[in-house]
C-alpha cells in the first residue's frame, strides 16, 4: 500500500558536476527530478549527506524525502529518463506506508522480476465485462482502473509475509478527497456490500481489506483475484454515478 511514501535516491559523487569541490553539490540530473517533483507540488528532495562527519568523502550521495500519495512509478521514470554517468550505481530505495523493509528499485527497474509472481491475478476475468484488466507497477501493486478518473483499486502483497490487501487508490490526493463526501453518503451500504473483513473508514473515509493469514502464494493470489472482483462490483457502479454527480456540480 502506497499513501505515505518514504523515498531515497542514492547516486555516485561522480555525477556532480564540481569534482573538486563536494561542498558544490551541483547536480544537473537531480535538479530535473527535483523539477518533476515541483511541478507535481511536492517539496523537492533534501540533502541527507554530512559534509562535516569526517575527512573522508563518501563516493555515494543520498538525497530524500516524505511524501503523502507520491506517483512512485512516475519518479521512478522521471529518474530512469536522466542521463547519468554512472547509471548502474543510481538506486531509488523506497518504503511504503505498510512496508515491513524497503525496497530497493534500480533505474533499470530491477523490481521487474516480482511482476511474475501476479501473472494469475494479471490474466483475472471480471464479472463485469467493461472492466479493463489489472495491470502491475513499479510499487509491487497490481492497479485497476475505475470510472472515476484519477481513482483506482489497487492490491498489494507483501514480500516474505502472510499480508496482502486490496484498496481504493488515487492518482492524487485531490481525486480522493472529491468522492469522500460519496463513501461517507453510502457508508452503511457499502460495509454491507464490500467483502467480509473490508474496512470503511468514518474518519477519512479510506476503504480497504487485508489478510494477515495466507502462509501460500497461491492462496494469497487467490483470495486477491476475489477479492478484485468483489471490490469491482460493489464499486464501478458507485464510481460511475459519482463521476457523474462530480460532473454535473462542476457545470453548474
Amino acid at each position: 500500500m502506497s499513501w505515505y511514501n518514504t523515498v531515497i535516491l542514492s547516486f555516485n559523487c561522480n555525477e556532480y558536476e564540481d569534482a573538486e569541490d563536494e561542498t558544490n553539490q551541483d547536480c544537473a540530473q537531480l535538479r530535473r527530478v527535483n523539477a518533476w517533483l515541483k511541478r507535481r507540488h511536492y517539496t523537492p528532495l533534501w540533502n541527507l549527506n554530512s559534509i562535516h562527519s569526517g575527512h573522508l568523502g563518501s563516493n555515494a550521495v543520498l538525497f530524500g524525502g516524505c511524501y503523502n500519495y507520491l506517483d512512485v512509478d512516475g519518479f521512478c521514470r522521471a529518474v530512469r529518463r536522466q542521463r547519468w554517468q554512472d547509471p548502474q550505481d543510481v538506486q531509488i530505495i523506497f518504503w511504503g506506508d505498510n512496508d515491513e523493509r524497503f525496497t530497493v528499485l534500480g533505474v533499470r527497474g530491477n523490481k521487474e522480476h516480482l511482476k511474475v509472481w501476479w501473472q494469475p491475478v494479471l490474466k483475472m476475468q471480471f464479472d463485469d465485462p467493461e472492466q479493463e484488466p489489472p495491470f502491475w507497477v513499479g510499487s509491487n501493486n497490481v492497479v485497476m482502473n475505475t470510472p472515476f478518473p484519477g481513482i483506482q483499486i489497487k492490491a498489494y502483497a507483501m514480500v516474505n509475509s502472510s499480508e496482502s490487501g486490496v484498496f481504493i487508490s488515487g492518482t492524487r490526493r485531490k481525486n480522493l478527497l472529491l468522492i469522500q463526501q460519496y463513501v461517507k453518503r453510502e457508508i452503511r451500504a457499502l460495509r454491507d456490500e464490500l467483502p467480509e473483513g473490508a474496512e470503511v473508514s468514518s474518519d477519512d473515509y479510506s476503504v480497504i481489506i487485508e489478510r494477515h493469514d495466507l502462509e501460500t502464494d497461491n492462496e494469497k493470489r487467490a483470495w486477491l483475484t476475489k477479492t478484485l472482483n468483489e471490490f469491482a462490483n460493489v464499486l464501478r457502479p458507485r464510481l460511475r454515478k459519482w463521476y457523474s454527480e462530480t460532473r454535473r456540480k462542476s457545470d453548474e
